[in-house]
């Protein structure tokens, strides 16, 4: 599982190019419109506050905006 902070332009286009490939990763971001399955809204302090958000996760990926 990959984990991206951040749902911007670039976690985006990567997040659609790892569906089409189906390779498992969520999103994490203070700004999501829509609640679709693989990406949850919070910001690092839930995240690092609830560590079962991180269950599966082994890489993280940080898009700092």
């Amino acid at each position: 599982m990959i984990l991206f902070l951040g749902n911007g332009f670039i976690g985006n286009a990567l997040s659609e190019n790892l569906t089409l490939n189906k390779i498992a990763h969520r999103i994490i971001s203070s700004s999501i419109e829509d609640n679709p399955p693989d990406r949850i809204q919070a910001d690092i302090k839930i995240v690092l506050a609830n560590p079962a958000i991180l269950q599966d996760v082994e890489t993280a990926v940080y898009f700092a905006h």
